[in-house]
């Protein structure tokens, strides 16, 4: 029997930590994991990580965060590293305190950078870690109170969730599915643009997934809505994580059934594209226009379609 392929693993996804679900019920073993002398701390503050020249992001022992302003939630366990079970968290440092600048234990070798600008530098193990980090932060920053009662909760199970004392209700992270698809037809792919992003780059079009919606009709939904293109078929190619602040990008390639394209007021323009021109902008050899960033979904999805025949 034939072995099946591996998933491929895109940026922000593959960390190699244990996320140790069965050991965050054990309070104990959390306050033991958080006073190893093993332990890691990566730290992010005003949603920035500390790059190091080497272009890797800064681990703190447990000793180096005693003059560090934290903030709710405190350490968060990213989990377990290898046959030693090496504990890694992650924390925020206080937004409001600029103090960090001069006072953080690594100042002078390396400088706070946003994940955006961090993640072209970063290998895919420490893009899934930081990626993970600071998604989970931004949630426990946007979430510090019971959507029940309104009464404010307190971070539980290592920080994977949050418990409200007032009326019992458990608060768990939440993940927001997001279609971004290739309308295609022939040897053509429609994209689009936003009238913020640099300068002739485009992008496949994208949108949440609305409650009671299959990914089919999300992506019929919305392609019909910014470009007002019809959509029939529709197959599955990829899926990534998104910190930004926290989303699952679900790749689609759909079958195109008309070609007008009339915009919304969500794009700027959106137009066709050969094959042979996304494969040129994928290269970076094409004479005005750019490929999507090459740490996201988008440009992934083009790498799949563009290596079709075609």
């Amino acid at each position: 029997m034939s072995k099946l392929p591996l998933p491929k693993i895109l940026p922000f996804a593959g960390s190699p930590l244990d996320r140790c679900e069965n050991l965050r019920r054990d309070d104990a073993a959390m306050r033991a994991l958080q006073k190893s002398e093993r332990a890691l701390f990566l730290t992010l503050w005003r949603g920035q990580v500390f790059m190091l020249a080497d272009n890797t992001p800064a681990l703190l022992q447990g000793t180096a965060l005693a003059d560090l302003n934290m903030v709710d939630p405190g350490p968060v366990l990213l989990g377990t590293m290898g046959k030693t079970a090496q504990p890694w968290f992650a924390l925020r440092l206080d937004d409001e305190d600029d103090r960090i600048v001069d006072n953080f234990p690594l100042a002078g070798l390396g400088e706070w950078t946003n994940l955006r600008a961090a993640a072209p530098l970063l290998t895919t193990v420490d893009l899934a870690i930081v990626g993970r980090a600071s998604a989970l932060l931004n949630w426990h920053e946007r979430h510090s109170f019971c959507a029940n009662c309104g009464t404010l909760t307190q971070p539980a199970g290592g920080g994977i969730k949050r418990e409200c004392e007032h009326c019992g209700t458990e608060h768990f992270p939440r993940t927001d599915p997001v279609v971004i698809m290739l309308a295609v037809q022939e040897d053509q792919c429609l994209m689009g643009r936003q009238a913020g992003w640099p300068e002739n780059t485009y992008s496949a079009l994208a949108g949440f997934v609305e409650q009671g919606e299959s990914l089919e009709e999300a992506c019929a939904r919305e392609v019909g809505e910014e470009a007002g293109v019809q959509i029939g078929a529709v197959r599955y190619v990829l899926s990534q994580p998104w910190p930004f602040p926290s989303s699952l990008m679900i790749g689609l390639i759909a079958q195109a059934l008309s070609t007008d394209i009339t915009l919304d007021d969500e794009l700027e323009d959106a137009r066709w594209f050969s094959r042979a021109d996304v494969r040129a902008m994928l290269a970076g050899t094409h004479a005005q226009l750019h490929a999507p960033m090459g740490f996201s979904a988008a440009h992934h999805l083009l790498k799949e379609w563009a290596a079709e025949e075609g």
